[in-house]
């Protein structure tokens, strides 16, 4: 999806969740998922910090402009704007040192999946020092892991075996907060629809 309209997805989103919305991304690893979508893997790193650029100044500026290696928008006026100010929070899936770098820079939080439990603390550790040292607060960086479980039709006590056996039902799911309203630093805001505040405090000094 062209990231203008992820854009404009995600801020749909979060007017019908009542500014509730989090934002998850991930590069992913699949070489034939990228073939399917006739997107070179490689460079995907770049790829994805121009996606970051091209929703944030949908979300953050009035007119929104943006020339970069892949998209190109002319001057425009694209309404509306997200509930939540700056804009909703981005979590961001990573593993390798650059990707830990830009969840530092660029994230509110890291998303990790499929590690082992032992891996991490310590990742998520190199992820609040790097932070820290783009001068950030490392303790406004969240941790929201995403568990890889097995669903059996009845509880399998403590001495259950690391993973189910064969005949258990695989699924992915994630670990989903109940409905609250927002709590984040970042306050809720409606700008007039007209003429809708700018956020241009973002990103945090």
């Amino acid at each position: 999806m062209p990231p203008v309209l992820l854009a404009r997805a995600l801020t749909t989103l979060d007017h019908i969740s009542a500014g509730r919305l989090t934002v998850g991304l991930g590069l992913g690893w699949s070489v034939d998922e990228y073939e399917a979508v006739g997107v070179p893997q490689r460079r995907r790193g770049t790829h994805s910090e121009e996606v970051l650029d091209v929703l944030e100044a949908v979300w953050l500026t009035d007119l929104v402009e943006h020339r970069g290696a892949r998209f190109h928008i002319a001057p425009s006026t694209i309404l509306p704007k997200p509930v939540q100010c700056p804009r909703p929070p981005i979590l961001l899936a990573a593993y390798t040192p650059a990707g830990l770098d830009r969840v530092a820079r660029r994230a509110d939080g890291w998303t990790p999946a499929g590690l082992p439990v032992d891996a991490v603390a310590p990742m998520f550790a190199v992820a609040r020092d790097l932070a820290a040292g783009y001068g950030r607060d490392p303790d406004t960086i969240e941790l929201v892991v995403r568990a890889n479980t097995k669903i059996t039709p009845e509880p399998l006590g403590r001495d259950r075996p690391a993973s189910g056996d064969r005949s258990t039902r695989s699924a992915q799911t994630s670990t989903t907060p109940a409905p609250l309203a927002p709590t984040r630093s970042s306050s809720t805001c409606s700008p007039p629809p007209a003429a809708p505040a700018s956020c241009s405090s973002w990103p945090p000094p």
